[in-house]
């Protein structure tokens, strides 16, 4: 990988990690978002875990199989624009950002892994 894509991808990894930790945990600042959203504690769980394995998919995809790295983070991707949905249905625009965000952060990591990588 190129020093760029190799970057993007680390750090995308740990803002999700870190976003799963979280998930995983129940975290109070999550919890109460899910509850606003019409989440279940379960279904939050669960993209918490979903995080996690994209994380460990990108890492992985560092040293050896950019393909996984890239399937990571279209998985990644789609995950975000759920967020964003669950988000505006809502009437939540501001909250919708922040997935916006890491979704648009994660169609980026996909295209240099996809670029350099494949």
């Amino acid at each position: 990988m190129e020093t760029a894509t190799t970057v993007m991808t680390a750090l995308t990894a740990v803002v999700f990690a870190a976003g799963g930790v979280a998930a995983l945990a129940a975290a109070q600042p999550l919890t109460t978002t899910w509850r606003q959203l019409g989440i279940s504690e379960q279904l939050g769980r669960t993209t918490g875990a979903l995080e996690i394995a994209a994380a460990a998919g990108l890492t992985i995809s560092i040293w050896t199989a950019p393909g996984l790295g890239l399937a990571a983070a279209i998985g990644l991707i789609a995950l975000m624009i759920g967020a964003v949905v669950y988000h505006l249905r809502a009437s939540d625009t501001a909250g919708a950002m922040a997935p916006a965000v890491l979704g648009v952060i994660s169609a980026v990591t996909a295209i240099l892994i996809a670029t350099n990588s494949l």
